[in-house]
């Protein structure tokens, strides 16, 4: 009977083992600002030819609070609706995961869309903030901790983003901040990103 018990002890302290970090303790979450701007395309000092192209910048601040220090992994789901040159419209949907995320103050992601896109779609040099709206969600092991919307205008429904079958799908535009040229640039101002993020 006692080697029974301490059979069951051992499988609930091994089972309990496995409950992710965010689920054990409490975390909260608070979306403080979403901005949208043009950023030219950096310059290193080897370059032979100057920067040409916009991107459009999506940042995010926000603000976290829990009961231990570190959150292993933190995921921020970016939507963004587009409106393009035909009058139509397009979406961008993408998840990106951070890693090593601290406790009890401000953080910072970003994510890119190239010069090119609006060029081609958009027709225009730069990235026009009156033509985007942005969604946005966070959350850690599967749950939701924190949501915020930047609409272009009154036009734009409040929950755009639950109605996007009869919109182009364009999420390969959307890109991590390593996957651009900004991939160094202000490197610890940023979340670290997790080394898989495609």
């Amino acid at each position: 009977m006692k080697s029974a018990k301490l059979i069951l002890f051992a499988f609930l302290f091994l089972a309990l083992g496995t409950i992710p970090l965010v689920a054990q303790q409490s975390v909260e979450v608070r979306i403080d600002k979403i901005r949208l701007s043009a950023e030219k395309t950096p310059t290193y000092g080897s370059a032979s030819h100057p920067s040409q192209g916009y991107w459009l910048a999506i940042e995010v601040d926000f603000t976290t609070k829990g009961s231990n220090e570190w959150i292993n992994d933190l995921d921020v789901h970016f939507l963004a609706l587009m409106e393009l040159e035909n009058g139509r419209y397009a979406y961008m949907d993408k998840t990106i995961s951070y890693v090593d995320v601290q406790n009890g103050r401000q953080h910072h992601v970003v994510a890119y869309v190239k010069p090119a896109f609006f060029e081609r779609y958009v027709k225009g040099a730069r990235p026009d903030s009156g033509k985007i709206s942005v969604h946005v969600e966070i959350g850690a092991a599967g749950r939701r901790l924190a949501a915020d919307d930047k609409l272009a205008n009154n036009k734009i429904p409040r929950k755009w983003y639950e109605n996007l079958k009869n919109l182009r799908d364009m999420s390969g535009e959307l890109r991590a901040k390593s996957k651009t040229p900004f991939a160094y640039i202000d490197y610890d101002y940023y979340e670290e990103e997790k080394p898989d993020t495609k």
